[in-house]
């Protein structure tokens, strides 16, 4: 019969560095991992919040901004209503946008001047081509307003404070189109539009993409029809 196998006896050296090895060196490793992962979860969280934040805060820029300018537009045609010559209302106009901080095109339009307008109802649009806002309001059944916001002016009211930070901002229209941009990069652009759910949330930020430690916020706005990405 073989001996059985005989282990070698550990020295007391030996010994007590087994003993830190279990007892200290062991549960120090599994609790820095345990810690790591803890903070990278509070960071997770943070930039999620973050994120959020953002969106909504942006979200409720665009709205304001589209009151004030639809406020500031409701009353210069309500005085036009009072005022009967076609000339008068031309002089008004020009008057007005001479002290407008936020119109920088505004003119009156007449029902037959098809050309000048989507459609014969009040509405709000962006023009691409031209690189504006674009807000009409009837007056009654014969004219009409049509105001343009530039969209630089546009941005500095909507992104206001957070014009020095590095994170990109998107604004798109209703049909998903790029309206307004900080810092833009077309490649972060395309990453993110194509990463965006289809089906989208309406007036409330919601967090999407698969990047765990890079999170993605959109903010999907009812009036005006407007989507942020963040």
């Amino acid at each position: 019969m073989k001996n059985p196998i005989k282990f070698k006896r550990l020295k007391i050296v030996e010994q007590i560095i087994l003993v830190l090895l279990l007892a200290v060196i062991v549960p120090t490793t599994i609790s820095a991992i345990i810690v790591n992962n803890i903070n990278q979860h509070a960071v997770r969280n943070e930039l999620q919040y973050s994120a959020l934040s953002i969106a909504e805060s942006i979200a409720s820029n665009i709205e304001t901004f589209s009151e004030s300018g639809e406020d500031e537009l409701n009353q210069i045609v309500l005085a036009l209503r009072h005022i009967p010559s076609e000339f008068g209302k031309e002089i008004y106009l020009k008057d007005i946008l001479n002290n407008s901080n936020l119109i920088t095109e505004m003119y009156l339009v007449k029902k037959q001047d098809t050309d000048k307008y989507i459609k014969w109802d009040d509405y709000s649009a962006y023009n691409k081509e031209n690189k504006n806002i674009e807000i009409f309001q009837k007056i009654d059944n014969n004219f009409a307003v049509m105001a343009k916001v530039d969209v630089k002016i546009f941005e500095k009211q909507v992104f206001n404070i957070y014009r020095k930070d590095d994170r990109q901002i998107y604004i798109l229209n209703k049909d998903n189109k790029l309206v307004a941009a900080h810092n833009y990069n077309e490649k972060d652009f395309n990453r993110v539009t194509y990463a965006l759910p289809k089906k989208l949330v309406i007036d409330r930020p919601v967090i999407f993409g698969k990047v765990k430690n890079q999170p993605l916020a959109y903010f999907k706005l009812s009036d005006p029809e407007t989507t942020i990405i963040v």
